[in-house]
């Protein structure tokens, strides 16, 4: 069989295993913002990559894990003292059940067939406390945009849009937030950020018009959308 994950590390061009831009931590402040401090947090990130936000996470105080796929990513974010391993070896431990505060997922749960995304959300509900977070980045499923992403990588399987993590937390246990574009990495230089104001300022006007027209709401149209779900807390009897 053939592993489509050979070469992955290279292809994606990671170097420097946990480094963190400022611009890394601004966007993760962001857009972890209900969350925040992290620290005492328990986290868990699933598909950790080349590290930053291990990093991030470690920096602002949280107790973090990982999980990837790739064994040479383990061994590495090992050697930086990062305390990781297979998905499987932490989210189907019954030992982890409620352990958690919040699970991020980010650019990972496009990389799974639909039912594997039934089994990975009640995974992760399990492992969360009551009220818990689930926090997950993926491809928009349901923008033209989203496409440059989804179809630029032969690792990906299913396309999600935000009425499928609709579906997926009504499935596995959890409430939704909110279903949006990611949070916006606003650049150092004045001039530049002047710029991004402006062209965010264009992308709610389209996203506002085109939604209204057709669905009677506003859909997000980013490259990719940000799912922020939460446990739900049992109710007394």
């Amino acid at each position: 069989m053939r592993d489509e994950y050979a070469g992955y590390s290279d292809w994606k061009q990671w170097r420097d295993f946990g480094a963190l831009s400022a611009s890394d931590t601004r966007y993760f402040r962001r857009e972890l913002q209900s969350l925040m401090p992290l620290t005492g947090k328990q986290v868990l990130e699933v598909g950790f990559g080349n590290g930053a936000f291990l990093s991030f996470a470690r920096s602002e105080g949280a107790e973090v894990q990982g999980t990837e796929a790739i064994p040479g990513l383990i061994a590495t974010a090992r050697k930086a003292g990062f305390e990781v391993g297979r998905s499987k070896a932490l989210l189907g431990a019954r030992k982890n059940a409620g352990r958690f505060d919040a699970v991020v997922a980010f650019d990972v749960i496009e990389h799974m067939d639909k039912d594997e995304l039934v089994d990975f959300f009640s995974a992760v509900h399990m492992v969360l406390k009551p009220g818990g977070t689930f926090i997950a980045r993926f491809p928009n499923g349901h923008s033209p945009f989203g496409r440059f992403y989804q179809y630029g990588d032969i690792t990906h399987k299913t396309v999600i849009s935000g009425r499928l993590i609709d579906h997926l937390a009504a499935l596995t246990g959890f409430s939704v937030i909110e279903v949006r574009n990611p949070r916006t990495q606003f650049l150092d230089n004045p001039l530049l950020r002047a710029v991004q104001v402006l062209q965010r300022g264009l992308r709610n006007l389209v996203e506002i018009v085109l939604g209204y027209t057709y669905y009677n709401r506003r859909l997000p149209l980013d490259l990719n959308l940000t799912a922020h779900l939460v446990k739900k807390r049992r109710t007394a009897a």
